[in-house]
């Protein structure tokens, strides 16, 4: 493309409006992507929790049936 072309006013407005459309597309695409992340690590989190809390009832079985046998 000529640098002429792209200095016709009207042309220069659509491809400012273009580039302002994608860069607003990807900030919205990397949002999501971090929303998705943080949901993912609570996920994991919850999980760690729940094992642990697992482990710990486990324990406690294991304990009382020692202090009965």
């Amino acid at each position: 493309m000529s640098s002429s072309y792209l200095k016709s006013s009207g042309r220069k407005e659509e491809e400012e409006e273009e580039e302002e459309e994608e860069e607003e597309e990807e900030e919205e695409e990397e949002e999501e992507e971090e929303e998705e992340e943080e949901e993912e690590e609570e996920e994991e989190e919850e999980e760690e929790e729940e094992e642990e809390e697992e482990e710990e009832e486990e324990e406690e079985e294991e304990e009382e049936e020692s202090r009965h046998g």
